[in-house]
């Protein structure tokens, strides 16, 4: 039985479990509740005293309760896993504590970090070198790396079935650091050597993507709610043209678990089988690498 801490009770710690309208479990207090005969949740962390209570009422008895993440450096809480899902201001602090202000216990075996992984540069690069150096594991959650349609779409595009992939074209609204960050990730996961990507000045959510290959495109259309394989075949329009078209042999629905789920399992996986983890410390890196490039 592996054992985890979980820092932060916001919306991706435990918020968005009581989303209606979000597939469960969709928090990682959700995924640590389904997950129980595996991974047992040892120490919350939240300055916020009713969401610590509503954490219990959810997931059951917790043996440890804390305030902050500093007290818990500071308790004797020993844990396989930590989770850092605090406001990512407070990432590099947090993951500095957790390797180097410890004195009352040893390291963990793996840090799941929400993204970005931090909102710097620098500060990743040295995040993800003390964690090399101390020989932790770190994942960073791109939750789309553990995704059904996404895992399916970057398949095909790596199969090199209809060619290279020769352009990635993206479109997205909100924070570079908060959503940019997945739309860089993509262009890293796909492998794409050249890009362009927009960020949209609107107040509504936008995230769409066209990955164009020699013969054949994955277009990304409503937020990624579709993904459609789209193959070359003669125009219906003109004589001696082709284009592209819809292909309905392909099936990028999700058929099993949901992405939080699955990264957990992934991370069993790792610990337990040595499984390569879907999204490391370094691929978070790189992800910010372009987003500050982008800024």
């Amino acid at each position: 039985m592996l054992t985890a801490t979980l820092i932060g009770l916001g919306q991706i710690g435990m918020g968005f479990e009581f989303d209606e309208k979000r597939s469960k479990p969709a928090s990682h207090l959700g995924a640590l509740r389904q997950l129980k005969d595996k991974i047992s949740l040892e120490c919350i962390v939240d300055f916020d005293e009713e969401k610590l209570k509503n954490a219990e009422q959810y997931y059951g008895a917790i043996p440890v309760r804390l305030a902050s993440a500093g007290d818990f450096i500071d308790s004797p809480v020993d844990t396989d896993i930590i989770i850092v899902a605090t406001p990512e201001e407070s990432h590099y602090s947090t993951h500095y504590s957790i390797l180097y202000d410890a004195q009352k216990r040893k390291h963990p075996k793996l840090v799941f970090c929400e993204k970005p992984l931090t909102r710097t540069i620098s500060s990743a690069y040295k995040v993800v070198s003390l964690y090399e150096e101390k020989g932790v594991s770190l994942c960073v959650n791109h939750t789309r790396r553990w995704e059904d349609s996404w895992v399916k779409a970057v398949g095909i595009a790596k199969s090199r079935t209809y060619g290279a992939v020769k352009f990635f074209h993206g479109e997205y609204s909100g924070d570079p650091w908060r959503v940019g960050v997945h739309m860089a990730d993509l262009v890293n996961w796909f492998g794409a050597p050249d890009y362009n990507v927009e960020r949209i000045e609107v107040p509504y959510l936008v995230f769409n993507a066209v990955i164009w290959m020699e013969e054949a495109a994955i277009a990304v259309d409503f937020n990624g709610a579709t993904i459609d394989l789209l193959r070359v075949d003669d125009s219906p329009r003109y004589s001696g043209i082709k284009e592209l078209a819809s292909h309905e042999g392909w099936d990028f629905s999700v058929v099993s678990d949901t992405p939080m789920l699955t990264a957990y399992k992934n991370i069993l996986n790792h610990l337990e089988k040595g499984e390569a983890l879907a999204c490391t410390g370094r691929d978070g890196h790189k992800a910010g690498e372009l987003v500050e490039e982008w800024m």
